[in-house]
């Protein structure tokens, strides 16, 4: 060994140096020793010792399995460094190397310490850290091959190899790049080395393998061409940043999960994902897919931030999974398998048709679109259940195929329309959005009340109360009739009501009303109007009622019900159904008195007749009539060919018109008095005698009062 310590700076000029080799130690101390003997110093087969931190000025290079040994716990520069063949570094110092000659072709041994490369200065070398050593780069790079089981920090900057193994205990660190290129691979082989590795991971004509079964890191993966591959070998549990790049990601176990988003950064990966796994969304950022997505009949789940999907991207999964605090929004015009979960799906004036052959799904979260540029489209047999927050969704609801399911509040408050073509729109809420229904809506929840309110309401499909669901029509306008349509629109019941709720004007235009079982038509209100409307089954008039018909068609069957609450006219133009229409009145004849209410002589009801809008005409066959006891008065159910009214009168008044005591009566008296009908049986003893005359004539006098 040699060591090199001058007493004193001497000013030296010579032409030549100092060449170490054949196992030879050169000892420096500081950096003057080296220039005040020499122009330039070689290491071949020997060992160049710096025993305290220095900057070399001076050329040094190194060949033939030369040694640098940092004998210091600071850092020695090389500011001119060059080298050919194979370079060790040793010593628990740090080794800062600036450049390389052009012919250079390094093969760098790190054994301990650090080895930081400056520009140039590692380029197309073979370099390989051993366990507990460091390389660590200061500027981009571009080696052909990395063997690791130590620390290898890239910083910010991008470093380029053909070929890297990565393996045991070796970690990689920094936020710049790592780069396969060429037709070589990179491959990790350690289950911890990548967890502080912020960067990116990139396959720019090379490829990249990950054999190591954990990852838990924020880095992009990023294979840059259709051709460039990044894979995972085994089954584990991955969690990842960001997806760039339009080449392939490939999980080759069927076992696991990957997590992408771990880092919060936005960005975009327009390749291939094959995977089997299942892959979720993590961290705050946005990823979206505009590629392919080959998910193996799997998933993809969206825990947290934004995820965006292409059609072709949506197409490879079998649903997409929003959690609370995720948003699924689609890329453009997008088929999508089952969309459910309690997130946020948002359309920005796109189209997003949903839905799958038999399969249900449910949104509980919130959906938001548009106005008018939105439109969000069901397809497919299966039940969509939206009890999602929709008031910030503008656009179009179009139920195509299956049914759409609400479970209370506004429906689609802020949309533009729904349109319901072979769809069903069922449950319950309030219903005010304006629609063209050529399907099915239907009240079928004892739950909660579909309450159909506002303008703009088309139907000419089918809307029904059935499976204990109740329909209620309240300020609104339904029109069942449409210019040059075959079919015209339908309400029907079944075991269930639809209530006419006219405090504000309710009108029905067109199509048919049908109850069936012991579903009934429930008129409720003072401003309803039916107009061009056949109905066909129960009917209910609630007190107070006040229709208009306007070519009302009415229809009680023999199984059929027509159920009034008694309300007395307090005026000549009052009327349950008043206008002009046609009624063929069947079964029974059901009517009782509203709680409290005591009848006076004279109390009369229209229940049906008509106005200077035209006349009704009527067929009154009913099986049986059911009235009330008013004892010691009667009510009397009087049926003209244009009007059916009660009236509240005495046992005197025994023909119509009823509430009039004339001739008629008198020889209805005695026609039934003839027969024995039990109707002029006064005093209730069966018999049929002076007694029963005589309080006939005393009614008959006192005009039944």
């Amino acid at each position: 060994m040699v060591v090199l310590n001058p007493s004193d700076r001497v000013a030296h000029t010579i032409t030549g140096g100092i060449e170490c080799s054949f196992n030879t130690v050169l000892a420096v101390s500081e950096s003057w020793h080296l220039g005040a003997v020499s122009n330039w110093v070689t290491v071949g087969a020997g060992e160049l010792r710096f025993d305290a931190p220095m900057t070399v000025g001076i050329p040094v290079s190194a060949s033939e399995n030369g040694t640098l040994h940092t004998n210091t716990s600071g850092t020695v520069k090389l500011l001119k460094f060059n080298t050919r063949g194979v370079t060790s570094k040793t010593g628990p110092g740090t080794l800062r190397v600036f450049g390389a000659g052009p012919d250079s072709q390094d093969e760098w041994n790190i054994r301990r310490g650090t080895l930081v490369a400056e520009s140039g200065s590692v380029d197309s070398s073979q370099v390989d850290v051993v366990s507990g050593a460091t390389l660590q780069f200061a500027a981009p790079a571009s080696l052909s091959a990395i063997t690791a089981r130590g620390v290898i920090d890239i910083g910010d900057h991008t470093v380029e190899t053909g070929y890297a193994y990565i393996e045991g205990s070796a970690k990689l660190m920094g936020n710049g790049v790592l780069r396969a290129v060429g037709s070589g691979s990179v491959n990790f082989d350690n289950d911890e080395f990548i967890n502080d590795f912020a960067g990116v991971i990139e396959a720019d004509g090379g490829k990249v393998t990950f054999i190591q079964s954990s990852i838990d890191s924020p880095m992009t993966l990023r294979p840059v061409h259709p051709s460039d591959l990044i894979e995972f070998f085994y089954s584990g549990h991955y969690r990842v940043g960001l997806l760039e790049g339009a080449g392939v990601i490939n999980m080759r176990s069927i076992f696991g999960e990957l997590e992408f988003g771990v880092g919060d950064k936005d960005g975009t990966f327009s390749g291939t994902i094959q995977s089997p796994l299942l892959i979720t969304k993590v961290g705050s950022g946005r990823q979206d897919f505009t590629g392919t997505l080959d998910l193996g009949g799997r998933e993809i789940v969206i825990r947290d931030g934004v995820v965006g999907l292409s059609d072709s991207a949506a197409g490879g999964v079998s649903k997409i999974v929003v959690h609370s605090n995720g948003t699924f929004t689609p890329i453009g015009t997008v088929n999508a398998p089952t969309v459910e979960g309690s997130g946020t799906v948002q359309l920005n004036s796109q189209t997003l048709t949903v839905g799958e052959t038999n399969l249900d799904f449910a949104l509980s979260g919130s959906l938001t679109g548009n106005i008018e540029t939105s439109t969000l489209r069901k397809r497919g047999s299966g039940t969509f259940t939206l009890s999602a927050d929709t008031t910030g969704f503008g656009g179009f609801l179009n139920i195509n195929d299956g049914s759409v399911r609400f479970t209370g509040g506004p429906i689609m408050p802020a949309a533009t329309g729904l349109n319901i073509t072979n769809g069903q729109l069922r449950g319950y809420g309030d219903l005010a959005t304006p629609y063209w229904n050529q399907g099915t809506i239907a009240a079928d929840s004892s739950e909660g009340v579909l309450r159909l309110v506002g303008q703009g309401h088309w139907n000419n499909g089918t809307i029904l109360a059935e499976n204990g669901g109740t329909l209620e029509l309240e300020d609104v306008f339904l029109e069942q009739d449409f210019s040059g349509s075959i079919v015209q629109g339908r309400l029907e019941s079944d075991q269930t009501p639809i209530r006419l709720i006219g405090d504000q004007p309710v009108i029905v235009q067109g199509g048919t009303i049908e109850t069936t079982g012991d579903g009934s038509l429930e008129l409720i209100g003072t401003a309803i109007t039916l107009r061009e409307v056949d109905h066909s089954g129960h009917i209910s008039l609630r007190s107070g009622v006040d229709v208009t018909a306007e070519d009302f068609d009415i229809v009680t069957g023999a199984t059929h019900t027509l159920d009034i609450e008694f309300e007395p006219d307090t005026d000549a133009v009052d009327g349950a159904i008043r206008g002009h229409g046609t009624a063929t009145l069947g079964g029974t004849l059901q009517v009782t008195l509203p709680d409290g209410y005591v009848p006076a002589a004279g109390d009369a009801m229209t229940v049906i007749g008509s106005d200077d809008s035209g006349q009704w005409t009527i067929d009154e066959s009913f099986e049986t009539i059911d009235v009330p006891d008013v004892s010691p008065l009667l009510m009397r159910v009087e049926s003209n060919p244009d009007s059916l009214r009660l009236v509240v009168t005495c046992g005197a008044d025994l023909a119509v018109p009823f509430g009039t005591l004339d001739f008629f009566d008198i020889s209805a008296f005695l026609a039934n008095f003839t027969s024995q009908d039990p109707s002029v049986d006064f005093d209730g003893n069966g018999s049929f005698d002076f007694f029963d005359v005589s309080a006939f004539l005393s009614l008959y006098a006192a005009e039944c009062s």
